[in-house]
């Protein structure tokens, strides 16, 4: 089974990579303080980048010789776009502009921000995405938007170790069935995402280095892609009502806060993570 090759592979090319890499995430451009105030290793989801191009020129090469399906180049650019503003946002982030007004109000002074870049930037990378799966002008606004507003959905999530990796996870599982019923250009880039996010969770977990923007970019689009292929019309629209509802009480209210005032929902968020308690909080 390829992709169950490609989540192997994948894995692997991550691990090494980022025993390759280690002193270059360690220099300071690449240290941020983490929610405890600990300087921690960011953008270590740029890895996505490499492992994908190299998954994607080795495929290249065996499909000169067997007739093998590879990731289309749109999503390649996907992938490796996302990875890249999201590099961007973590590296020169501006911490005074906050959320989309933030970034629109800075914008509307003369202030071009990071997230500015990174929300214009991700959605014309979504639009070039999504242009081979759309019928017509509309689904190709609407698909776009569901890629581009995921992937910022998971970078206001990406606030605590492991929280969007816990999420991305379950979303994957539920989006592979859902695209299982033909031959599916999500399927691929869908077991090197995971590949990759199996072999950070640990990293993450421990607090000895955070996905960044770099990475939680990544896991959100490959989502929105997902849904883009193995959802219809109206889920699709449903869908993205639910993001901007989401995105919407992101901007008044922290999903830090309202995760750690549910019980389930904390203790999962807390799972795996240093000084984990169980429910009775023993």
């Amino acid at each position: 089974m390829i992709e169950l090759c490609l989540f192997v592979v994948s894995f692997a090319l991550c691990v090494f990579l980022f025993f390759l890499s280690r002193s270059l995430f360690a220099s300071p451009p690449f240290l941020r303080d983490n929610y405890r105030g600990i300087k921690v290793p960011t953008a270590l989801g740029f890895l996505f980048s490499p492992v994908f191009l190299l998954i994607w020129v080795f495929m290249k090469l065996v499909n000169y010789f067997y007739d093998l399906r590879i990731i289309r180049p749109e999503l390649l650019l996907l992938v490796i776009g996302m990875c890249c503003i999201g590099l961007l946002d973590d590296i020169a982030e501006r911490k005074d502009a906050k959320g989309f007004r933030g970034h629109i109000r800075e914008f509307l002074r003369g202030n071009i921000t990071t997230g500015f870049i990174k929300a214009s930037c991700g959605f014309l990378i979504s639009m070039v995405a999504c242009a081979w799966l759309s019928r017509n002008f509309g689904q190709w606004i609407l698909n776009s938007a569901v890629i581009s507003l995921m992937a910022n959905l998971f970078n206001l999530f990406d606030v605590k170790p492991g929280r969007a990796l816990k999420i991305f996870f379950p979303l994957l599982v539920a989006l592979i069935f859902a695209n299982l019923s033909s031959v599916n250009p999500f399927l691929y880039p869908a077991s090197i995402t995971a590949g990759v996010a199996f072999a950070l969770l640990p990293v993450d977990l421990s607090e000895k280095g955070m996905l960044g923007d770099a990475g939680s970019n990544v896991l959100g689009s490959i989502i929105g892609l997902g849904i883009v292929t193995g959802c219809g019309l109206i889920s699709r629209l449903v869908i993205l009502a639910f993001i901007l509802f989401l995105t919407i009480v992101s901007e008044k209210y922290s999903f830090s806060s309202i995760i750690s005032r549910n019980r389930v929902l904390n203790y999962i968020d807390r799972l795996g993570t240093k000084g984990t308690k169980g429910l009775s909080g023993k």
